[in-house]
């Protein structure tokens, strides 16, 4: 653990300006949220800042619901733990996801395109509806609505895990991970 903070305070491994910049920095928060650590919160809350787009995104390769929520938690966790968060970051991507958002909290893939169906948008709505909540634009009970489509559904993410493309419609062996983590991100915020 010691080697890792070492490594998520080390500025020079990250790609500035590249495609994964947002999730570098969204993860770093939830390390240095968990630590309490506000004085390296502060830069790395400055940064993502800086970064959010005009339409209120975190893109990542292009504009997407899914980048856009985790960076969301990330920083309602910072600011739980002391840093300060403007409001109107949270709430501009908050109104950003309600523009991808579909029907039953079903998020579109990209931004410009259309809600994927349920199954599609499993690995992602509970996070996008968490990011909502967390902005102040939706109730807490459309993350528990994505809850339960995760739970539906996720028997067709485990028998996609060892694929890294996506095999099954939008659904792919990386997003295994990534949902799973989110998912019970959201999970902790529901309670119960």
């Amino acid at each position: 653990l010691l080697r890792a903070d070492r490594f998520l305070r080390d500025d020079t491994r990250l790609a500035p300006g590249r495609n994964e910049e947002s999730y570098a920095q969204a993860f770093r928060l939830h390390w240095f949220a968990r630590t309490k650590d506000v004085a390296a919160l502060r830069p790395v809350v400055a940064r993502l800042a800086a970064m959010q787009d005009r339409d209120g995104h975190w893109p990542h390769e292009y504009q997407n619901p899914f980048s856009t929520a985790v960076v969301v938690h990330a920083l309602t966790l910072a600011r739980r733990a002391g840093a300060e968060v403007p409001d109107p970051l949270l709430r501009r991507a908050a109104d950003a996801l309600l523009a991808t958002r579909g029907d039953l909290g079903r998020q579109a893939y990209r931004v410009g395109e259309p809600p994927d169906p349920e199954k599609n948008s499993m690995s992602r709505t509970a996070l996008c509806e968490l990011a909502i909540y967390e902005g102040g634009r939706g109730p807490l009970g459309n993350v528990e609505q994505g809850l339960a489509d995760y739970w539906k559904h996720v028997e067709r993410l485990e028998a996609v895990r060892l694929c890294d493309y996506h095999s099954d419609g939008r659904l792919a062996g990386f997003f295994y991970f990534h949902a799973g983590f989110h998912t019970l991100e959201a999970a902790k915020a529901v309670g119960g």
